[in-house]
């Protein structure tokens, strides 16, 4: 799988360079988005959280899996943006 046009998105909602990554990929022939939000542990609660995640995008997947926990995370240094993050795909259409 390749990593095409990486790049940070929602700096203009106040973001962080590397915050929030945006890039596609072929799998299999089929062309996805690739979203990517960086996560941290909360001190107080041990919970995973978004970094800074002005738009909410991790938020929006947890309501999407219920009942709410913490995703597997991937280190995404080797293109260009070290951390923890949580990754996923969506279809082009």
């Amino acid at each position: 799988m390749e990593v095409n046009d990486l790049r940070s998105i929602d700096l203009e909602a106040g973001a962080g360079e590397g915050d929030v990554l945006k890039g596609t990929v072929n799998i299999f022939g089929t062309f996805y988005h690739m979203f990517a939000v960086r996560v941290k542990e909360d001190e107080r609660t041990n919970e995973q959280v978004a970094a800074n995640d002005p738009l909410e995008r991790l938020e929006s997947l947890y309501r999407y899996d219920e009942p709410n926990g913490a995703y597997e995370t991937t280190d995404v240094g080797s293109l260009g943006y070290p951390g923890d993050y949580v990754v996923w795909f969506v279809p082009f259409g």
